[in-house]
């Protein structure tokens, strides 16, 4: 028999595996070991069509894969939990610098509310020295006119 293989490019199929034609008919071999996989008379093409490798084939490269996955999922945990620390320590010293900073601003704010109080004080102080100073002026403009203003007001009474 004439065997004349063809790669997955020159079938137009998307499966590596090596595919002949004897006959007109498609005979598929694993591309690992070329064992013979099957043919479309003895299957369904389209389940023969996504088979790569034979049985013995397919555990070792399912195992092998899956080492590999089991290595890159490894790899990335321990990527992410030192990503983790790392996040982890940040969000430590953000924390720090938000209660140095509240302490700060609590400590302004008193100080803010004490130069209020004090502005105030003296407000109260000039309005007081205001009082004092019109008690002042109008006790010495009754002493010149002698006259009381209360007594004027019983006068028209």
């Amino acid at each position: 028999m004439d065997k004349k293989l063809h790669s997955y490019l020159e079938t137009g199929l998307k499966n590596p595996a090596i595919w002949t034609d004897e006959d007109g008919v498609k005979h598929l071999y694993c591309i690992e070991c070329s064992a013979y996989i099957g043919s479309e008379n003895d299957m369904d093409f389209y389940s023969l069509i996504r088979r790569k490798y034979c049985d013995r084939c397919r555990k070792i490269i399912d195992g092998k894969q899956t080492a590999e996955r089991m290595k890159r999922a490894r790899r990335n945990k321990k990527a992410l939990n030192q990503k983790n620390d790392l996040l982890i320590q940040e969000n430590k010293k953000l924390r720090e610098i938000n209660a140095r900073l509240d302490g700060q601003v609590n400590a302004l704010d008193g100080e803010i509310l004490a130069d209020k109080v004090r502005q105030q004080e003296q407000e109260i102080q000039e309005l007081r020295n205001m009082i004092k100073a019109l008690a002042k002026k109008k006790s010495t403009n009754e002493t010149r006119s002698g006259i009381s203003i209360g007594g004027l007001f019983k006068r028209n009474n």
